[in-house]
């Protein structure tokens, strides 16, 4: 399994996730992918990402295992990086 962070430079909510995953400590986030938009358009759309920022848990194959849209608070994460964990 590996989180990967779709987001961009301009992007006021995905600063606010960065400073929220900056402060949170579980086994995906040190290895966490950062895909920007801006630069890396055919990765985004290829997880099928609509908007900035979302973060995604891909399995071996890389493909989507699930995903969380938007600046949310960290119990948000930790819960979906748990269920991410489980599939």
């Amino acid at each position: 399994m590996k989180l990967v962070k779709i987001s961009a430079s301009w992007c006021g909510p995905c600063a606010g996730l960065q400073i929220t995953l900056n402060g949170m400590s579980h086994p995906l986030i040190p290895n966490m992918e950062q895909v920007d938009i801006d630069t890396q358009i055919d990765r985004a759309m290829k997880y099928g990402v609509r908007s900035v920022p979302t973060m995604v848990i891909v399995n071996d194959q890389d493909e989507v295992v699930r995903s969380l849209n938007g600046n949310q608070p960290a119990a948000k994460i930790l819960e979906f990086l748990a269920l991410g964990m489980k599939q």
